[in-house]
């Protein structure tokens, strides 16, 4: 995959380590290792995007690595019920702030921002 960021940006893009066959259903503890990622870069984010497997569950693992007042960008919100009907999960460490979709698709973005007073890292970024 080729990626081209502004100078400013940090690009940070995994595979889970798991055969993909179609739109199976995961089996429990399957994506744990991409799970992981976020605690293994270090570091505070700014934003992140998700758009890939386990989608609440990143959102979990994003959130002590996301600066307060963070963003957090979650492709593919209206169109899963599955995601939607976790929100309250979501607003635990963050606040939705926008939904978006593209005209004439099914494409859709959550537009959240990570809670102030969340519980998770404290250092500045």
């Amino acid at each position: 995959m080729l990626a081209v960021a502004p100078g400013n940006v940090t690009l940070h893009w995994r595979r889970p380590e798991w055969p993909h066959t179609g739109r199976t259903a995961a089996e429990a503890g399957q994506f744990e290792s991409y799970l992981r990622v976020p605690e293994q870069l270090g570091g505070v984010f700014e934003a992140c995007l998700i758009d890939g497997r386990s989608r609440v569950e990143a959102a979990k693992r994003v959130a002590p690595v996301l600066k307060p007042g963070g963003w957090l960008f979650y492709h593919d919100w209206f169109a899963r019920d599955r995601y939607r009907d976790r929100l309250g999960e979501m607003l635990e460490d963050y606040a939705l702030c926008e939904e978006l979709s593209v005209t004439g698709t099914t494409q859709t973005l959550a537009v959240f921002r990570r809670n102030s007073a969340a519980s998770g890292t404290t250092k500045a970024s």
